[in-house]
């Protein structure tokens, strides 16, 4: 049952810290993920490391809400292009980031 997604989704919706008990396949996807930061951005903790690499979904998320930055992946956080983006798509990320990060943009 752990691998039909509506069934999780409808699980996620009502109680979304049960992302961690979904299994690995469903922690990578992003509609299941998508319920979950819609109640609690912070529940992005719990996502594949393959969703906090994926960049455009990730400034997206910024875009909405710059908590999300605290889980972007490390080669994203390390990558002068992404921060530039995240920066001019949510001004209000720079609290998330170290301000060394972030003086020279």
């Amino acid at each position: 049952m752990r691998n039909d997604k509506d069934f999780v989704m409808a699980i996620v919706a009502r109680y979304p810290h049960a992302l961690i008990d979904i299994g690995e396949k469903l922690v990578g996807d992003k509609d299941v993920i998508q319920i979950a930061i819609a109640k609690n951005i912070d529940y992005l903790f719990f996502a594949d490391r393959e969703v906090l690499k994926d960049r455009k979904y990730m400034l997206d998320l910024i875009a909405e809400n710059p908590r999300a930055y605290k889980y972007a992946h490390r080669t994203l956080i390390h990558d002068e292009t992404f921060v530039s983006s995240a920066i001019k798509r949510n001004p209000e990320v720079r609290e998330y980031m170290p301000e060394s990060t972030y003086q020279t943009h």
